[in-house]
């Protein structure tokens, strides 16, 4: 066992710090997901999420940016969703 976290956990560390409004309100429609390293077992990692866009009107949609980093702040994945309502 190589006790490396595999790519579906990034996924979900991602979406965890998508507020519950969002998540109430919004239907996830596409995400796309860059790994730039690996998470090793018992790595302490931080969830962040922004939004950089939002449209309103006819087809209103949502872009977020997540990124996960770990303690010494360097940048192990980062992702962009899409949300519509």
């Amino acid at each position: 066992m190589n006790r490396h976290a595999n790519n579906a956990a990034f996924v979900a560390w991602c979406l965890e710090s998508v507020p519950a409004e969002i998540w109430q309100e919004k239907r996830l429609t596409d995400m796309e997901i860059s790994y730039q390293s690996e998470s090793f077992y018992g790595e302490v990692l931080t969830s962040t999420t922004s939004k950089v866009q939002e449209s309103t009107g006819e087809g209103n949609t949502m872009v977020l940016v997540h990124t996960v980093t770990n303690a010494d702040a360097k940048t192990l994945a980062t992702m962009c969703t899409i949300w519509e309502c």
